[in-house]
């Protein structure tokens, strides 16, 4: 065996080994990436469910705030209902019975704000388990 058919021999079996390294690292670059890419979605979906709960707990809290406003309101309107008529002129309301309307007022507009952001939060929550669903 001549010099020039040894070189031909070690070129076609530095080729092969070489195209084995390839398939290997290719193989465990693969392995890796799918590994990676488990990591991340389990990430994803834990960060989603700490989203969900987060705002379902917000949700309880403007809920409970909102039934004390309501029960704030309808004290508030009982003393209205219990107060004798007013003492001005034409029988006008006294300025307490206008303070009470107005405070009234306050409270039915606080009561809407938070309906408005319990519906809010209620849609992100849906928006958050549909995206959460698609990750399984």
């Amino acid at each position: 065996m001549g010099f020039n058919e040894w070189v031909t021999l070690a070129t076609v079996l530095l080729s092969v080994v070489s195209v084995g390294i390839a398939i290997y690292s290719a193989r465990s670059t693969s392995k890796d990436a799918n590994r990676q890419i488990a990591s991340i979605k389990e990430l994803a979906r834990i960060q989603l469910e700490v989203a969900i709960e987060t705002m379902q707990s917000e949700a309880k809290i403007y809920l409970a705030t909102r039934k004390k406003v309501e029960d704030d309101k309808k004290e508030l309107d009982n003393q209205f209902l219990n107060q004798p008529p007013g003492m001005g002129i034409f029988g006008s309301p006294r300025t307490e019975t206008a303070d009470k309307i107005y405070e009234s007022r306050c409270l039915s507009n606080q009561q809407q704000l938070y309906i408005d952001i319990c519906a809010i939060l209620d849609k992100k929550v849906e928006y958050l388990k549909a995206l959460k669903s698609k990750l399984e």
